[in-house]
């Protein structure tokens, strides 16, 4: 099975709120959505992730993560608008709450295959994609509103009201998707925002 991320390009539209917006919802925020992630591996020796041995190299019998297949998806069933409020400028914040699971994931998915080295166990190539995870759940759950609170875009967007900040998570979106498809971490940075 070849190496694959799904979800990446989706665009939302307004039909994909089905939620039904809670009463007790801040004044600014309009919308709300959500999306998840699911990351599945195997762990397969180097020479046969490359196809052939390598003579005389050291980390000929080493490991490497194969068939990797993670997925972003939305959970419309959580995702709500208030339809007096349903502005292009509104979807294009709320496609940026997408973006940030599906760029992470899209940093993750590149980490996952370009290990600094081969790894002699299989134990350490799982420990090594455990850590990876890790940092992208906690970079998601940094930037990400919740029921806990406002996330870093909403906090410095103030949900998309913030025109100059706004503008600067979109630059950074738009540095991290195709044509120029920079690794979203740098392109946060390259806006001055750090997760």
């Amino acid at each position: 099975m070849p190496n694959n991320i799904t979800g990446l390009n989706l665009r939302l539209n307004w039909s994909d709120f089905i939620g039904q917006a809670p009463p007790n919802r801040p004044a600014n925020q309009a919308a709300f959505t959500s999306a998840s992630f699911s990351i599945n591996f195997g762990i397969t020796q180097a020479f046969a992730a490359i196809g052939m041995r390598v003579p005389n190299a050291s980390n000929d019998l080493g490991f490497v993560v194969s068939n990797l297949q993670i997925s972003v998806t939305l959970n419309r069933h959580r995702m709500w608008s208030v339809a007096s409020a349903q502005t292009p400028a509104l979807l294009a914040h709320e496609q940026g709450h997408y973006d940030i699971v599906a760029l992470t994931m899209s940093d993750l998915f590149n980490d996952l295959l370009s290990p600094p080295s081969v790894m002699a166990t299989e134990n350490a190539v799982r420990n090594f994609a455990s850590a990876l995870q890790t940092e992208a759940s906690r970079r998601i759950d940094a930037m990400e509103s919740s029921v806990r609170g406002d996330g870093l875009y909403d906090q410095q967007t103030n949900h998309s009201l913030n025109s100059v900040q706004q503008a600067n998570w979109d630059s950074a979106f738009a540095l991290a998707r195709p044509p120029t498809g920079m690794r979203f971490d740098l392109a946060l940075g390259a806006q001055g925002i750090s997760p």
